[in-house]
């Protein structure tokens, strides 16, 4: 039953809202029905982009409706996954401290390494910079919420600190795939850093401001190599 879901079932829901988001975008969807991995023509792609935010919002939604009978279930009151405004402002800024690191790493690493265009340079091409911000938002606070979760679930299952934080991350990982070896692990790590911030400091006000600049960090850096040219002749 929903009202009894265990720590394995919460780890699927942010997977399971992926696919769903996948599955919402009627273009994406026929496209890869018909003809499986081929590269869809610039035509359905801008079609499939177009209609992403709203299935973005909507898988964001039911991360959010499937988490709350979750802690419903569990009886996992507010505090528990950090909605709460103790040390707000330290929490805040250790947020948003690992963002702008992460920031800065990333901005170094695009300057030096020749990588092809990801999730972020197709935003920064076809949506507008206010429609962006909003899904990060929803995006940013579903997620982390789900994170908590996960890990107040796996501790409260007997599993050690560190072992959930692994076990999320790499659900993480799973629920953002990746095609190439070295993006699984950089959202990885995204994971990582998630977990281990809300480990020490207990607040979701830590990890959702780390997701969330760090997602306007990683825009603003593919807007940049886009006006610089850098990606400009290149197909995602």
């Amino acid at each position: 039953m929903l009202f009894h879901l265990t720590p394995y079932a919460i780890l699927a829901i942010l997977p399971i809202a992926a696919f769903l988001s996948y599955s919402f975008n009627p273009a994406q969807f026929s496209w890869s029905f018909r003809h499986g991995l081929e590269p869809m023509p610039t035509e359905v792609r801008d079609r499939a982009t177009a209609i992403q935010p709203v299935c973005a919002v909507l898988a964001d939604v039911l991360v959010l409706g499937l988490v709350g009978v979750a802690m419903l279930g569990r009886s996992v009151g507010p505090a528990q996954v950090g909605l709460l405004l103790d040390r707000w402002t330290r929490n805040a800024l250790l947020g948003l401290a690992a963002a702008v690191a992460l920031a800065a790493l990333q901005g170094i690493v695009a300057k030096r390494v020749t990588i092809g265009p990801g999730q972020f340079v197709e935003i920064a091409k076809k949506r507008p910079i206010s429609i962006s911000v909003s899904m990060f938002l929803v995006g940013a606070f579903s997620e982390e919420l789900w994170i908590a979760l996960c890990i107040v679930a796996l501790r409260a299952a007997g599993h050690t600190a560190f072992t959930s934080a692994v076990i999320t991350s790499v659900v993480f990982a799973v629920a953002h795939y990746q095609p190439s070896l070295s993006s699984a692990l950089g959202v990885a790590l995204k994971g990582g850093i998630s977990t281990s911030l809300f480990i020490s400091t207990g607040s979701l006000v830590a990890t959702f401001s780390w997701h969330f600049v760090g997602n306007l960090g990683s825009l603003y850096i593919a807007r940049r190599r886009l006006l610089e040219g850098g990606w400009s002749t290149l197909e995602p």
